[in-house]
């Protein structure tokens, strides 16, 4: 080639780019949740976070959010599918958990998002859940349902336990109806007269309910 002549150089071939790729989070997405850095939730949900993990205390990400108040971040886990009748070890809600911080406008944002308490969800499974809120209609519901009128929770109370104990006059009739028994014991002997007060004690007494002494002295 003489000098003359001009040198063509054949050009380098293009390189594709790299398709983008979701870089994981610096921190859990709990942590995230916590000090409200919807940057770092999103890229966990980008790379296949579950939405719904649960931290040492049960509580989700959803669960956090709720209670720092990080609104932005409560409607993205819900867009991506968080439960929002989750419970946590305590068996408390993400609603639950806005209402007791004092989150409001969280609150009535997972209130439209059909969200509720603990307590509430807790009412919807089981008769002693509707009875100990005082519940009626609920309560009417679980029997008609064919709920035992006479379950017993874990320390043996019956739903009259917790009708008596509440000061819940009226749902204590619906159960002396159904055939509560007034006297049923629990694991420390208390019948539900020992737990009552005001009228709901005089309701007892009236259908035939003693206290414990009282039916340790008969010989019960």
């Amino acid at each position: 080639m003489g000098c003359g002549e001009s040198q063509q150089s054949t050009p380098a071939p293009e390189s594709k780019p790299e398709p983008p790729t979701a870089k994981a989070a610096d921190i859990s997405i709990h942590e995230a949740a916590i000090d409200g850095n919807i940057e770092a939730v999103k890229q966990h949900l980008a790379t296949g976070t579950d939405v719904n993990t649960k931290a040492d205390d049960e509580w989700t990400p959803l669960h956090e959010a709720a209670w720092h108040g990080h609104k932005e971040i409560v409607e993205l886990l819900i867009a991506k599918g968080a439960d929002v009748n989750v419970k946590d070890g305590d068996g408390e809600t993400p609603l639950g958990k806005a209402i007791r911080n004092e989150q409001t406008k969280i609150a009535d944002l997972l209130r439209k998002r059909g969200s509720k308490t603990g307590e509430e969800v807790l009412a919807e499974e089981s008769i002693l859940g509707a009875v100990n809120i005082g519940d009626i209609k609920l309560v009417e519901q679980h029997l008609a349902a064919g709920a035992d009128v006479n379950a017993k929770d874990s320390v043996r109370w019956t739903p009259l336990h917790h009708a008596a104990f509440e000061g819940y006059k009226e749902v204590g009739e619906l159960l002396i109806a159904k055939g509560a028994d007034v006297n049923a014991t629990a694991d420390t002997g208390a019948t539900p007269l020992d737990l009552a007060y005001g009228t709901t004690a005089d309701l007892l007494r009236k259908h035939g309910g003693k206290t414990g002494e009282e039916l340790k002295a008969e010989g019960k």
